[in-house]
């Protein structure tokens, strides 16, 4: 069986014109009306012949088929017009519809998306060089402009700490500052200036080593024919894009030497003199600069192709040309750093064309009733005082039969009205509406609990009686309508269909698993109201705290399992409820001096507390651990700690310990004391407990 969901193309026919309605009602009302056969009647008598405009049959049916392709109509007003809200305006962070900028991007996951994320955030930079390590101790090396040292320091401590806010879940960065490029050399040359020849050197070192990248519109790479999911892939940028072609590989030691050799040899000429050359460059490991003359990565090449290694050529020296010899040594290489701010961003707005439509149009009904002609004496005041009894029994036995049909398109206006509220991720209280009837003339007698006794009324009391009728708000036409449209089963059910339509849009779903509850309508506006925020965070680890004044992000799988599997809210006098799922990264409580420094890389520890109110039991800590295991990569390697607090004063006395550590650690981490007792009480929890001594004969 298919999963319901919202078809693409409607079936049926939902342009059908008021003359082909009229037709098939026209045949339809020959089979309905046919007497039976054996039915002792003339054969004049057994069908319904008469089919022409007078027949009263006939005229009711031509109204129902106009109004109907009224409603029609208003079904197919833009759909800007049937989103927007009671004040006019469609809101899209309650329809679930995110901006691409909102939605599409993501913290830095690949060594491509930490480059760019740091190049973005710090002018003061401009290249980075990251060194991927094993067991996920990675290195960071900064590339600067030539900027004071300490303005350096505080680059690299922010860049610190923005790296320890947005990495993955089993990540670890060491940000090192790249020692500054040193050239030296004798040249001599016979028609180029020292300053120019300076100048070409820089910007070919620039090139062929560490070419700083261009930012670059969203604009201008949609122009290219960039999609928009393309784009913004990675975190967002605050200056532009950076494309990944623009970030290519660094440059190794022979490389390197190849396109300097080469850069040095083209901005020379054809006739050098006396060339000598070294260059001294970061290196990939460690502090400590290489010797004169070596070129170790990391560096970059913007246009390999253009750079092609050409033999020096040397002559012997002559008095013109020596006159004209430079020596150069100990230049830094590292340029001025700019002085301008890079392109931003421009901010995204939603487009909303204008439409001729309203909002306020779509309920406006005009009532069947003053469709007829005057001869029916349905509409307002339209029946003469002297009418007798059975005249006025007669037009309201008609507008009563009309009444069902004036409440069902009514009904059906206020369901298009409220469809911004179907597709909100705001609690819902109904997915069926209906709307009151009370601007029909003379339909008050009609309604029920009305006037029930019969009693007759003159006309400033009954219209005092019909006023109070109105303003009750649970008078028993209102209850009635609102039974009649939807129970509470019949909500749960299809506020979750509307809900996991929503979440589906952006691949997410609770699973069979959960259900279909009121608990489960909490869980799933609330995961859809933190979709940017989980989508963006959903490999990011927890932050690692540096100072009392700083707020701690728990990391995206706790927020989002805390999501997934959230309870209802406490009720007015209940406690607050506590946090049942804790996460600690293993590698985070390695010690300075430990001997292995992989210990602990990728692995996981989730402590659970039993939330449901129901004993733990096997098949729910399987689902819940399959769903924590769904949501993480596969490089991580998980271990499960269980309790029930309620249950067992054994796991109460157990996790009370547990969250000592914790809170200890997570206030401090940095703090080798705090992640040395919480890894001795993980490594306690881990290890089989001991059998109890037995008695002795």
């Amino acid at each position: 069986m298919n999963p319901p969901s919202i078809p693409r193309l409607l079936s049926g026919q939902i342009d059908e014109d008021f003359f082909r309605l009229r037709d098939e009602a026209l045949n339809w009302l020959a089979q309905w009306c046919a007497a039976p056969e054996s039915a002792a009647v003339n054969a004049a008598e057994r069908e319904w012949s008469d089919f022409n405009v007078h027949d009263p049959g006939v005229q009711i049916m031509e109204v129902i088929c106009y109004a109907l392709t009224e409603l029609t109509y208003r079904a197919r007003v833009p759909v800007r017009v049937i989103l927007q809200n009671e004040h006019g305006k469609i809101s899209w962070q309650e329809g679930a519809m995110f901006a691409p900028p909102e939605v599409l991007p993501m913290d830095p996951l690949t060594v491509a998306d930490y480059r760019k994320l740091l190049l973005d955030r710090f002018h003061q930079i401009y290249q980075v060089g990251l060194v991927p390590g094993a067991n996920g101790q990675h290195k960071i090396r900064l590339f600067f402009h030539a900027i004071p040292e300490a303005e350096r320091e505080q680059v690299s401590q922010h860049a610190q700490e923005l790296l320890e806010k947005q990495r993955n879940l089993g990540e670890r960065f060491t940000v090192l500052t790249a020692p500054d490029i040193t050239l030296s050399g004798e040249v001599a040359l016979s028609a180029i200036s020292q300053q120019s020849m300076l100048e070409s050197l820089y910007v070919a070192a620039q090139q062929s080593i560490t070419a700083q990248p261009d930012f670059v519109s969203i604009a201008a790479r949609q122009q290219l024919g960039h999609r928009l999911s393309d784009i913004l892939t990675g975190p967002l940028l605050l200056h532009g894009t950076l494309t990944d072609e623009s970030l290519k590989p660094l440059l190794d030691q022979n490389e390197a030497q190849a396109y300097i050799l080469a850069a040095l040899s083209q901005i020379t000429g054809s006739s050098p003199l006396n060339i000598s050359f070294g260059c001294t460059l970061p290196v990939n490991a460690g502090n400590v600069p290489p010797a004169l003359g070596a070129l170790e990565g990391p560096f970059q090449v913007r246009d390999m192709n253009a750079l092609t290694p050409v033999p020096f050529q040397t002559t012997a020296p002559t008095a013109s040309t020596q006159e004209t010899g430079k020596h150069f040594q100990s230049m830094r290489y590292p340029p001025s750093a700019p002085t301008t701010k890079l392109l931003r961003t421009p901010g995204w707005k939603m487009p909303v064309p204008e439409s001729g439509w309203q909002r306020k149009d779509l309920p406006e009904f005009h009532p069947l009733q003053q469709s007829f002609p005057l001869n029916y004496a349905i509409g307002p005041d339209e029946l003469p005082d002297e009418a007798s009894p059975l005249r006025r029994a007669q037009v309201q036995q008609l507008r009563g039969y009309l009444l069902h049909f004036e409440q069902l398109m009514r009904n059906f206006l206020e369901q298009l009205v409220h469809l911004h509220s179907l597709l909100s991720v705001r609690p819902q209280q109904q997915t069926y509406f209906a709307q009151t009837v009370y601007a029909i003339p003379e339909v008050m007698p009609l309604l029920k609990g009305f006037n029930s006794e019969g009693l007759k009324l003159s006309h400033d009391a009954a219209r005092s009686l019909a006023d109070d009728y109105r303003r009750n708000p649970v008078n028993p036409y209102r209850r009635q309508i609102a039974e009649l449209a939807e129970s509470p089963k019949e909500f749960v059910q299809r506020r979750n269909q509307f809900l996991d339509h929503l979440l589906a849009r952006f691949g997410e779903s609770l699973g069979p698993a959960f259900g279909a509850t009121y608990e489960t309508i909490h869980n799933k506006e609330k995961l859809l109201q933190h979709l940017p925020e989980i989508g963006r965070r959903r490999a990011t680890a927890g932050e690692i705290k540096r100072g009392s004044d700083r707020h701690l992000h728990e990391s995206g799988l706790e927020k989002k399992i805390g999501l997934l599997l959230q309870r209802d809210l406490p009720g007015p006098g209940e406690p607050a409820l506590l946090k049942f799922y804790y996460l600690v990264e293993k590698g985070l409580l390695t010690l300075p001096d430990s001997s292995d420094p992989a210990e602990g890389a990728f692995e996981l520890t989730h402590v659970l507390v039993n939330w449901t109110g129901n004993g733990l039991n096997t098949v729910f800590q399987q689902q819940v651990e399959t769903l924590i295991e769904e949501y993480c990569g596969a490089h991580l390697c998980h271990d499960f700690l269980w309790y029930d607090c309620e249950a067992s004063e054994d796991h109460a006395a157990r996790f009370a310990d547990f969250l000592s550590c914790y809170e200890e650690w997570r206030s401090t981490p940095l703090e080798p004391l705090a992640a040395a007792r919480l890894r001795s009480w993980l490594q306690a929890q881990q290890q089989p407990t001991p059998n109890p001594p037995t008695a002795t004969p």
